[in-house]
């Protein structure tokens, strides 16, 4: 284990962490921090580029993860020296495990990414360097976001559109916890990201995946995220798909009919939404009982929605 004791630093005149002159408040910085991050200023000041100084941005970020410019420094360092990439991951990797909800590391671990990736050959030996990180941080808090904006980074990085590991991964989070939003926007990401809006689309896949969404929303008929997510695949599809096809489906879930398993809001206002066009009366219906009697905290929106219905 390298310490701070076995390199040479006689010859650096630590910088004091500065302060304004009349702070409102002074921060109680510890001993520690003071004295890495006084050589740590003074190395960057000089643009030192060694062993020493790669050595000083680690006892900085295991103090204080979040400092972006110490970062950048490393990733400077790493550059210069010519590090083993695959080793800086690992590094990375402890980092992340300690810090889960840190914005600086995953910004970072993609340039590594993009630096390694011009030294292998394939993919998958990349993409085996990340997922088991990916899984267990995901076990660890299923709504990371940082984790989560990492794995669509993969997805748009590599193209991984389609692939059976990302929909096997998003079957598996939806199935564990069908209200998980972030599973459901990486599904759609992975199914359609990179299909324009609009454009020609197997109606056969569209079915499949129609058919999944409905059989989710009918174990949970108030889940917003699979609402939206049905509504999206319709939406993005318009061409071929007409949301109108979607009535009988969503009125099961209102007062439309009799002695409805559930109502649910999200039903109601696709339901409202479908009928502007063909029965404005039965829209403003629906949207003052979600004013009153189904959804009153928004009551304003839902006023808001009724009153737009007459000025189209």
């Amino acid at each position: 284990m390298v310490v701070f004791e076995d390199f040479e630093w006689d010859d650096i005149t630590p910088i004091d962490i500065a302060e304004t002159t009349a702070p409102l408040c002074h921060i109680l910085y510890t001993e520690e921090f003071k004295k890495v991050m006084g050589y740590a200023k003074a190395l960057m000041a000089q643009k030192e580029y060694s062993e020493r100084a790669y050595f000083i941005t680690d006892e900085v970020i295991n103090i204080a993860s979040a400092h972006y410019t110490i970062w950048k420094y490393r990733f400077d360092i790493v550059v210069h020296l010519k590090k083993n990439l695959v080793q800086e991951l690992d590094w990375c990797d402890n980092i992340a495990y300690e810090n889960e909800k840190n914005y600086q590391i995953w910004p970072y671990r993609q340039q590594i990414i993009e630096l390694l990736e011009k030294e292998t050959e394939s993919v998958d030996d990349l993409l085996k360097l990340e997922y088991p990180l990916l899984d267990i941080m995901i076990e660890q808090d299923s709504k990371n976001y940082h984790v989560w904006s990492h794995r669509r980074w993969l997805v748009e990085k590599f193209k991984l559109y389609r692939t059976q590991r990302e929909l096997e991964f998003t079957n598996d989070k939806i199935n564990l916890d069908v209200r998980n939003n972030s599973a459901w926007n990486h599904r759609f990401l992975v199914q359609f990201g990179d299909i324009e809006s609009n454009s020609s689309c197997d109606k056969e896949y569209l079915r499949d995946e129609i058919i999944l969404t409905k059989d989710k929303i009918d174990l949970c008929p108030e889940n917003p995220s699979s609402w939206n997510y049905l509504q999206a695949i319709y939406k993005k599809f318009s061409v071929i798909l007409l949301i109108e096809d979607l009535n009988l489906f969503a009125i099961q879930y209102t007062h439309l009919v009799e002695n409805p398993r559930v109502i649910s809001i999200q039903a109601l206002e696709l339901t409202a939404e479908i009928y502007q066009k063909s029965d404005k009366n039965k829209s403003e219906e629906i949207y003052e009982l979600l004013s009153t009697t189904y959804d009153p905290i928004r009551k304003n929106y839902w006023s808001f929605c009724k009153n737009l219905l007459y000025q189209n």
